[in-house]
């Protein structure tokens, strides 16, 4: 790959993941993050350029240093810190943005720069790793399989431990609330048990909707005006979700969601092990209806969800290097379809799933 890249972040859990990726298939970014002392270690082991920077300079510092990077990966979590100066270096230096984010708030906000986007020839694609991907590819495929779909219900189950950028951000959007779509329209709900436990592979998960950034991608794609996302909890969490209810109101205190924020840095582990997503699998499930009763239901197994990211944050970035030949916002199957996702390794799509 010829075009240059630049992996923003690149000193983060997943970040590295698919810097180590990106350096064994020969296609090495230039990293970037704030971190001036884990950045230039990581440039001193990959042989890779880097650029010392925070999120709100990036622009400025590209002007000054870098003038033919081709896209951006926004790699750097919680994305509602730094979205906001990605999307402006990328807009200013016309760079292609893309992120790894699952945070339905951000790709709101980045997809009300579409026309700009569109009047500078670059994509900005929000959601490129396992949020939200693989159900966004099969949101793709459900939407054609029964005419007309007018619900549409997106999960998945089996994921294992959660790096640190993911549990800030949770942390960060805990105050938020819980959202699913209605009628065209994303709407505040409760959190709250759906009491729907399902089956895969002879194993049983306990469902509880969230708001995924499916609510917002999975309508761009499909144009299917009711949706709601679903993850699997265990039944110890279930008794608990009530309690969702008020922590949202806790964390509105700032102090608390920094002490929260202290602790996932200073105490909880960088991200799983190698141990944990070796033959680890991650279903992703869903279901379309119609007003005249038809219905269709899909379920695929994936590797890991950070497996998964630096395969496919990779691969749509081999995408839209190659063939530049559209812009504006798009969402991944909505630009790319649903097939390439299921050439990819590891990828089954002849998995059983039923209530339980």
């Amino acid at each position: 790959m010829s075009a240059k890249w630049l992996l923003y972040g690149a000193n983060g859990y997943t970040g590295k993941l698919i810097l180590e990726a990106a350096a064994q298939s020969n296609n090495l970014p230039i990293i970037s993050g704030r971190n001036s002392k884990q950045i230039e270690e990581l440039a001193d082991k990959y042989g890779c350029q880097y650029l010392i920077s925070n999120s709100e300079n990036l622009s400025e510092k590209l002007n000054n240093q870098f003038g033919n990077i081709k896209l951006i990966l926004n790699c750097a979590g919680p994305f509602v810190n730094t979205y906001k100066g990605v999307i402006k270096a990328c807009l200013d230096h016309s760079i292609h943005y893309t992120d790894i984010t699952g945070e339905w708030t951000v790709m709101e906000a980045l997809a009300a720069f579409h026309q700009e986007a569109v009047e500078k020839n670059i994509v900005v694609m929000p959601g490129v790793g396992f949020d939200v991907v693989p159900t966004d590819c099969l949101a793709l495929k459900l939407s054609g399989m029964i005419s007309n779909p007018e619900k549409l219900i997106l999960g998945f189950a089996g994921m294992n431990k959660a790096s640190r950028g993911t549990l800030k951000s949770a942390v960060y959007h805990a105050d938020k609330g819980n959202y699913i779509r209605l009628g065209g329209k994303i709407q505040k709900i409760p959190f709250k048990n759906t009491n729907e436990c399902i089956e895969i592979n002879k194993r049983k998960f306990n469902l509880i909707n969230i708001p995924w950034g499916d609510i917002f991608t999975a309508y761009y794609t499909t144009n299917i005006q009711n949706i709601e996302v679903q993850t699997s909890v265990s039944k110890k969490a279930i008794k608990y979700i009530s309690s969702i209810n008020l922590l949202k109101h806790i964390f509105k205190i700032g102090l608390l969601k920094n002490l929260a924020i202290n602790y996932i840095n200073n105490k909880l582990p960088e991200g799983p092990e190698e141990s944990d997503k070796k033959d680890s699998v991650t279903y992703v499930f869903g279901k379309v209806t119609n007003s005249n009763g038809e219905s269709a239901d899909l379920c695929w197994s994936t590797p890991d969800g950070y497996t998964l990211t630096v395969m496919t944050s990779l691969k749509i970035i081999e995408f839209i290097l190659n063939d530049p030949k559209i812009s504006g916002f798009k969402t991944p199957a909505g630009a790319y379809g649903f097939e390439w996702f299921l050439n990819l390794e590891n990828i089954n799509t002849d998995i059983t799933k039923k209530s339980c």
